[in-house]
C-alpha cells in the first residue's frame, strides 16, 4: 500500500498502512558540521540559535537563508537534505506517496516539492490538501471552516461539502503559529519564576531551552501542567503554573484568528490545532467547534491513497469526490476524548501513564509505546522503543 506524507513543519508525518512509521517536527540543526533533523534538532534550537532553522518546510523556497548552513543556502536545500535523510532509512518511501499539503500551499511551493522530493529519491504520485482530506475523513451536513496552526503561520479554510469536499482560498497568518504560541508561553512562565524566585530561566541558553521543550511537550493534552520544574547551577527549580495567565495569553495570541472566524459556520480544528492546550475550550465559548481525529485520518488515508496517485500525471486533488468520503460515524468520540483511548498501563498515583518524545506523548499500552517495553519502569525513566526514546511520565487528568 502506498504512503502518505503530511508536510507539515510542525509535526512531518509519514503513514505506511494506516500507521504511523515518522513523526517529527521539520527542524534542521548543523553541529561540527553534521546535519540533524526533527525531534533531535528541535530539542537544541534554542540552545543554538544560528545553527537551526525551522522554517524551511513553513516557508519554503529557493530564496538564500539569512544564516546560510555549510551545506543547504535555501529552505528548499534543508527539505532536500531531510527528505533524503528520510528515504535513506524510511523503507516506505521507496514507493509512490501521497503529500498532504497545507490549504495556503502555492503553485511554485508544489513545483518545489515535486522536484526537491525527486532529487532526494522520493516520487510524489499526487498531492491532496490537508482540510479536504481531514473534512473527507470525518463529513458533515454543512459547509464549516477548517482552522489549522503550524511551525510558523496559522491558517483558515472554508470547506464545501457538495457537490465535492473541497477547500476554498486559505487566509493566512503569520502573526499566529504553535512557536508564538510557545514563546508567549514560556515569557509568562519566566515571568512568575522571577517574581516568585527571582530566577529567570530566559536568561541562560541551557534553561531557556528546558522550559521551551516542557511547554512544547504540553501540545496534545487538553490542560497544561500546573507545575514545571527545571534544572540549573546543580539545583531543581520547581515553579507552579497559572493557567489562569496562560489562557489570557493565547487570546491575546490568537486575537486575529478570533475577529476573521465566521460566528455562522463550525470549526473544524486541524490535527495541530486540536493539540493546542486550552485552544478548543477557548473556542467553545464563542462558536460550535469540532475536532480532527488523527485516527480517521490515518484511515481515510490508508484507504484512498491508491485512488489519488498517479506518477504519470501528478494532481493536485484540492476537490474530493463523494465517492472519497467516509461515512459519519453512528457515535462520534466525546467532545474532549483523546485520539488515543487506549487504556494507561499504569493507574496508581506516581506512576508512569505515557511516554515523552520529542514534542508528543503518546499513552503507555498505544502502538508507539507498548506496555511490555515499559514493564515497572517509574516516572523520569527513559525507555528505548525501535530506536526512539520514551521519558516516561504521569498525566494527570
Amino acid at each position: 500500500m502506498s504512503p502518505a506524507l503530511i508536510l507539515n513543519d510542525w509535526r512531518l508525518t509519514l503513514i505506511a498502512n494506516g500507521i504511523v512509521v515518522y513523526e517529527e517536527p521539520a527542524a534542521a540543526l548543523e553541529s561540527n558540521g553534521n546535519l540533524l533533523f526533527g525531534a533531535d534538532a528541535f530539542a537544541k534550537a534554542r540552545v543554538h540559535p544560528r545553527q537551526s532553522n525551522l522554517d524551511y518546510l513553513g516557508k519554503l523556497s529557493a530564496d538564500p537563508l539569512t544564516q546560510p548552513f555549510t551545506s543547504a543556502r535555501n529552505h528548499a536545500d534543508l527539505l532536500y537534505l531531510h527528505l533524503r535523510t528520510l528515504a535513506q532509512t524510511q523503507p516506505a518511501l521507496s514507493d509512490p506517496l501521497l503529500a498532504v499539503v497545507p490549504s495556503p500551499v502555492s503553485n511554485e511551493q508544489l513545483s518545489l516539492l515535486l522536484g526537491v522530493a525527486k532529487e532526494a529519491g522520493v516520487t510524489i504520485g499526487g498531492f491532496t490538501d490537508l482540510a479536504s482530506a481531514c473534512v473527507a475523513a470525518q463529513p458533515g451536513d454543512t459547509p464549516l471552516q477548517f482552522l489549522e496552526l503550524n511551525m510558523s503561520s496559522a491558517y483558515i479554510v472554508r470547506v464545501e461539502l457538495k457537490p465535492d469536499t473541497a477547500a476554498g482560498a486559505a487566509t493566512e497568518f503569520m502573526d499566529t503559529s504553535i512557536s508564538r504560541i510557545i514563546d508567549g508561553w514560556t515569557n509568562v512562565i519566566a515571568d512568575q519564576f522571577v517574581s516568585s524566585s527571582r530566577f529567570d530561566p530566559l536568561h541562560a541558553a541551557h534553561t531557556e531551552q528546558q522550559l521551551y521543550n516542557l511547554v512544547a511537550g504540553w501540545f496534545g493534552s487538553a490542560t497544561p501542567s500546573s507545575y514545571l520544574t527545571i534544572e540549573h547551577g546543580g539545583e531543581t527549580r520547581r515553579q507552579e503554573v497559572s493557567i489562569d495567565a496562560l489562557r489570557t495569553r493565547l487570546s491575546r495570541s490568537i486575537e486575529s484568528l478570533i475577529a476573521a472566524l465566521n460566528p455562522d459556520l463550525p470549526i473544524r480544528l486541524g490535527p495541530n490545532a486540536a493539540s493546542v492546550p486550552l485552544l478548543r475550550a477557548l473556542l467553545e465559548s464563542r462558536f460550535s467547534v469540532q475536532r480532527s481525529d488523527a485516527d480517521r485520518l490515518r484511515a481515510w488515508l490508508a484507504s484512498h491513497v491508491g485512488s489519488l496517485l498517479s506518477t504519470d500525471d501528478v494532481r493536485y486533488h484540492r476537490a474530493l469526490k463523494p465517492a472519497l468520503m467516509d461515512k459519519p460515524q453512528a457515535q462520534p468520540r466525546p467532545a474532549g476524548a483523546a485520539a488515543d483511548t487506549s487504556p494507561p498501563a499504569a493507574s496508581r498515583a506516581g506512576m508512569p501513564t505515557h511516554g515523552l518524545h520529542a514534542t508528543t506523548a503518546y499513552r503507555i499500552g498505544s502502538a508507539a509505546l507498548p506496555a511490555d517495553a515499559v514493564g515497572d519502569a517509574a516516572s523520569g525513566t527513559t525507555v528505548n522503543v525501535g530506536g526512539r526514546l520514551f521519558t516516561l511520565i504521569e498525566v494527570v487528568d
